[in-house]
C-alpha cells in the first residue's frame, strides 16, 4: 500500500486505476467510519475484510464491530491487467495472522 500525492488524489479512483504509470490494483478512500474500496473483484475480495478490521481498530483499539466497506468494482486496472496473475500472488498476513 502507498499513499498518493495530493496532486493525484484529485483524480477519480477509476481514472487512477486505469493509468498504467500508477500500476494500482485497488484504491482505498472514504473515512474510518465508511471506508470505500475501489478495484477489480480480486483485490476487493482480498482486502475487504482487512480494510474493515484496520478501520475499526484505527478508530478504537477495543472495537468489537467492523464497519461496512463500500465497494466499487471496475472492469480492469493497470495493477492487475493479467487476471490470471492476481490469484497466484501471495497474500501478506496481518499482525493477527488472519
Amino acid at each position: 500500500m502507498r499513499q498518493l500525492s495530493q496532486s493525484t488524489s484529485a483524480a477519480t479512483p477509476e481514472k487512477l486505476l486505469d493509468d498504467k504509470t500508477n500500476g494500482l490494483a485497488a484504491i482505498l478512500g472514504g473515512t474510518l467510519d465508511k471506508p470505500v474500496l475501489t478495484g477489480t473483484r480480486g483485490p476487493i475480495e482480498s482486502y475487504k475484510g482487512e480494510i474493515a478490521m484496520l478501520s475499526a481498530f484505527a478508530k478504537n483499539a477495543d472495537a468489537m464491530t467492523l464497519p461496512s466497506v463500500e465497494t466499487r468494482l471496475v472492469q480492469s486496472s493497470a495493477g492487475n491487467e493479467n487476471s490470471s496473475v492476481w490469484p497466484l500472488r501471495k497474500r501478506r498476513r496481518c499482525c493477527c495472522s488472519c
